[in-house]
């Protein structure tokens, strides 16, 4: 079994099918880019040099982040959009660092204190 399905495993059993989704593309995008624009020194440094590597650390951590989460799903679409079409940052920089303000948006009325955006109440 691929490390993409164990994540995607784990997340559909905490998560609805949209949420599950979402998170995937997600992490794919994130990883994508940062694969992309990121100095190969600092994946090494970061222990994921691959897309396998990558998914398996970041999809968790989406996951966790985004638990006991209302998903947004305009702002999702947007993230992922937005994702589609940034360009690596030119400071040097790490790609992670520079992600568009609208996946801040995402999640809304979680619980726990995990909250990334509680204001944002459009359900889109």
């Amino acid at each position: 079994m691929s490390s993409r399905s164990v994540v995607a495993l784990l997340l559909f059993s905490a998560c609805g099918a949209s949420q599950m989704d979402f998170v995937l593309d997600y992490t794919d995008a994130v990883c994508s880019y940062a694969l992309d624009c990121d100095d190969p020194a600092l994946r090494v440094f970061d222990g994921v040099e691959d897309t396998t590597a990558c998914e398996a650390v970041l999809g968790p951590a989406v996951l966790g982040q985004s638990q006991d989460c209302a998903l947004v799903r305009r702002s999702a679409r947007q993230c992922l959009d937005a994702l589609a079409v940034l360009p690596c940052p030119s400071d040097g920089s790490a790609a992670t660092d520079n992600l568009p303000p609208t996946c801040e948006a995402v999640w809304r009325k979680c619980m726990g204190g995990s909250n990334l955006d509680d204001a944002n109440e459009e359900d889109g």
